[in-house]
């Protein structure tokens, strides 16, 4: 397949996603399928390599301006009030295409932020896959702005809620410096769970018995505690604290989530750990934002667009790769909590303390790679599109078993 071919491929799917919705007009659609089919050809964002790379569009400096100009705020266009690409009309798409290549209806997704040098900060809401992440939805904000982070936060979430079925179980990580009360009920009104990293500051009062230090759970490394009980004397919140501290591990986990303690296990937070893996792949790894000289909020927004939907396409295709060559992954339905506790009733704990338990360091069932998902796909696309060999047909997400602790009996 040549690469026009490929492209029209393409942006024949990026406008029936965006353009048929009404969240993007047709022109801009044809824009935005230009933009993130050159971020991939190119491997990098970097709009004069990409452009470089859609010569058979027209000359590359006609195809540069094109691609600026879409990235413009509607008061800097060459006609006032001209439309402008809309990022937050376009999240709920986005995201119903991701999830139309997704098979299976476990997800867990991560809140987080990260930053363009010190000029830009992007809180992001990212699903984990294959040790990377999707963007979903994204807000950027300049670097030095004072101001909350949380309703932002909040507003990203509500329209990720939007695109997710009921039916769709989806497991919410976040780390210590993004906890809050109104996190936790946000999460917990959308029928979603929550398993949120807090400080061991505060108190914990188990079902009947008195309340504690949060630190005072784990006697040391090599332990693991689950309970029920009340969390923080002002703003109390009824939920289960998951505390664990591996073998090896540099400091304890601890851990709020609105699931029982014989439904939740302390690994799947690592799974947050790919949401910066993700972010490698945005910067260094994969598309080179961090050498970006966008630094325009709203136009950074609409390069994100591009790069959450050249993401996608690569990882599909690294999945292509990884299971023609190993299977897909086995067990990727969501377990019982009977299954997923097996082995764990032949606890090891002090007298007087059921909800401990001890732990050795285990280590994810993920699979182990020596390639990332998205080189790999990198790589297959290269050789069957950009190439001569047959192109990828049936491009899918398929998500690993989530991690489990290793116990000792």
């Amino acid at each position: 397949m040549s690469r026009q071919s490929t492209f029209y491929h393409w942006q024949a799917q990026i406008v029936n996603t965006f353009a048929r919705s009404g969240a993007l007009s047709r022109p801009q659609a044809f824009v935005l399928a230009a933009l993130s089919f050159g971020i991939v050809r190119a491997a990098t964002c970097a709009l004069t390599a990409v452009a470089g790379k859609l010569s058979f569009l027209g000359q590359d400096n006609t195809v540069l301006q094109r691609l600026k100009y879409c990235l413009r705020d509607g008061r800097d266009k060459r006609t006032p009030g001209e439309p402008e690409v809309d990022v937050e009309a376009a999240f709920l798409p986005l995201i119903r295409w991701v999830l139309s290549l997704w098979r299976g209806q476990r997800l867990a997704i991560a809140i987080d932020a990260t930053t363009l040098r010190d000029d830009l900060v992007v809180l992001a809401v990212a699903l984990l896959y294959r040790g990377a992440a999707i963007p979903l939805a994204w807000a950027c904000l300049p670097a030095n702005r004072k101001g909350a982070w949380m309703p932002l936060i909040l507003r990203l979430l509500k329209t990720v809620r939007q695109a997710i079925p009921r039916s769709y179980y989806v497991l919410t990580l976040a780390d210590r410096g993004l906890y809050s009360p109104r996190l936790y009920k946000r999460i917990r009104h959308y029928r979603w769970h929550a398993l949120l990293r807090i400080n061991p500051q505060g108190q914990f009062k188990p079902r009947y018995r008195p309340r504690r230090p949060i630190a005072s759970f784990l006697p040391g490394p090599g332990y693991q505690w689950r309970g029920r009980g009340r969390a923080f004397k002002d703003n109390p919140i009824r939920c289960t604290l998951v505390a664990i501290w591996r073998e090896g591990q540099q400091e304890p986990w601890f851990l709020l989530t609105d699931l029982g303690p014989c439904q939740v296990e302390a690994s799947w937070y690592g799974l947050r750990m790919w949401v910066e893996l993700g972010f490698r792949v945005l910067k260094s790894v994969g598309w080179r934002w961090h050498r970006s000289r966008i630094t325009d909020p709203r136009r950074a927004e609409r390069l994100w667009l591009a790069l959450a939907l050249a993401t996608t396409w690569t990882l599909a295709c690294g999945t292509w790769t990884e299971d023609r060559r190993e299977g897909p992954p086995a067990g990727n339905d969501l377990s019982s909590p009977e299954e997923r506790l097996a082995g764990a009733t032949n606890r090891s704990a002090p007298p007087g303390d059921p909800g401990l338990e001890k732990v050795s360091g285990g280590q994810p069932n993920t699979r182990p790679r020596r390639k990332s998902i998205l080189r790999q796909g990198l790589e297959a696309l290269s050789e069957r599109v950009w190439g001569s060999k047959p192109p990828l047909k049936g491009l899918r997400l398929v998500p690993e078993p989530w991690p489990k602790v290793m116990r000792n009996g």
